[in-house]
């Protein structure tokens, strides 16, 4: 089974040609399908993220999840009661810290996000 969040409702939404054409153009304008503009747009409250946020975003969100596989590594060996350098250790821990503080920014206030705009 895949780890992607199941959908299990598929709204239908009534466009004109134009209206349609206009959602796909600021979609595409912000790098992202139709669905996920959508959602953003609907579920955000203030104003739709930047280009720039949105990749700050996803970045964020790889370094977390390679700082999880990295210490996932970790826990695997010291689970078998292998060796494992404690340099090793403490650039894990410190990638998971800078990672944390990305992500701490990247979905922080909006105040935070936009400051160096």
């Amino acid at each position: 089974m895949s780890k992607r969040h199941h959908t299990t409702k598929r709204p239908s939404v009534r466009l004109t040609e134009d209206q349609l054409r206009r959602l796909r153009e600021r979609a595409d304008a912000k790098r992202l399908s139709l669905n996920q503009y959508l959602l953003i747009c609907g579920l955000n409250e203030g104003d739709m993220p930047s280009v720039r946020d949105l990749e700050l975003r996803e970045r964020a969100v790889f370094e977390i999840r390679w700082a999880a596989h990295e210490l996932s590594k970790i826990n695997r060996r010291l689970d078998r009661k292998m060796e494992i350098s404690s340099e090793k250790i403490n650039s894990a821990l410190e990638q998971t810290m800078e990672a944390a503080k990305l992500l701490g920014v990247a979905f922080g206030e909006q105040g935070a996000m936009n400051e160096d705009r």
